[in-house]
């Protein structure tokens, strides 16, 4: 595997009455190659060698701009990127998998900060590259059961977000929504009609609604720090549709004690839900430790990991046909003691 990049960035920054401005432009060219050999005659049928190589460039240019006045603030911008993706396979142009993307992109943020209240909103596009390895031509051997292979015709996935955050003293709410054009997920599919399964990753559009809520008083010496987060993705493929939402939650406890004595508590799990075509099941853990502090110089640590065991790795999912579990136990609890 060999790859090569060439960046250039320009920019500058520009004062104004009633804001500021920032102007640039940038380039990037990559070049990639990858020599997959197989040696093992007995599956070279199934997995050739190859040789594949990609050339990309990519050319932009932005602007943006930011100002504030009495309690708020507002900035915004534009960016354009071309990106030229060249794609060879043995030396052999693919005219299907190389692609050519023009795409704008804009943002926008407004905010308002007044006294214990804070809010914003944001809308923003982002762009996201497959990596090489996920444009790459190439299967590799898992085991007798299964491949794990790139994808040439992996397209670049535009996202649309928007966020809402609103904090008010000790809460905090945060509530977002992205589309994502194009989207880039793992999938599974049988490979040539072999008993054998074959990993990659795909395009496939997909949204995602995301809702936390926190809230970390002061309580004397008890410092608590709880949040609720909500996990939903709309999902279809392969003509399942996957939209159980999924929530999770985390509870920290400090109990600060004189002497420079601190007792530490960490509750986390989850409910049942999906993460794309994942399902995840419910899940439990509690950690602890106690902390000592001797001046600036030594703190001493002893505490426990998952003091239950009850922490498991635990999901399925589904495709088509195929059906994959896991279960796990990573044996995570440990008693521990260390001086830093």
């Amino acid at each position: 595997y060999q790859a090569d990049l060439y960046a250039l960035k320009a920019w500058c920054e520009l004062e104004a009455e009633e804001g500021n401005w920032e102007i640039g432009t940038e380039g990037t060219r990559t070049e990639t190659e990858q020599d997959y050999r197989m040696m093992n005659q007995d599956i070279a049928e199934n997995l050739p060698s190859s040789l594949s190589q990609s050339t990309q460039t990519g050319l932009a240019v932005f602007a943006s701009y930011i100002r504030s006045w009495n309690n708020f603030s507002v900035s915004g911008g534009l960016r354009y990127e071309y990106v030229n993706y060249n794609f060879r396979v043995n030396g052999i142009e693919q005219p299907e998998k190389s692609k050519t993307y023009h795409n704008l992109c804009p943002t926008l943020s407004l905010s308002y900060n007044k006294n214990s209240f804070n809010a914003s909103f944001t809308y923003r596009t982002m762009l996201y590259r497959p990596t090489y390895s996920m444009l790459s031509s190439n299967i590799a051997y898992n085991n007798v059961y299964s491949y794990e292979g790139g994808n040439p015709s992996l397209k670049h996935c535009l996202t649309h977000w928007i966020d809402l955050l609103l904090t008010y003293k000790d809460w905090q709410a945060d509530i977002s929504y992205y589309y994502q054009k194009d989207g880039i997920m793992s999938y599974m599919e049988h490979y040539k009609n072999l008993p054998i399964i074959l990993f990659s990753t795909t395009n496939q559009n997909q949204s995602t609604f995301l809702a936390s809520l926190s809230y970390s008083p002061t309580i004397g010496w008890w410092k608590p720090s709880f949040s609720a987060n909500l996990n939903s993705t709309f999902l279809t493929y392969v003509g399942t549709t996957y939209n159980n939402p999924y929530f999770s939650y985390t509870w920290k406890n400090a109990f600060i004690f004189p002497h420079a004595w601190l007792l530490n508590i960490l509750l986390s799990g989850n409910a049942q839900g999906e993460k794309g075509w994942m399902t995840r099941h419910a899940n439990f853990r509690a950690d602890l430790f106690i902390k000592k502090s001797f001046g600036k110089t030594i703190e001493i640590y002893a505490g426990v990991d998952d003091v239950f065991n009850t922490y498991r790795e635990k999901w399925h999912g589904t495709i088509a046909d195929i059906t994959i579990n896991k279960w796990n136990n990573p044996d995570y609890r440990k008693i521990y003691m260390k001086a830093v």
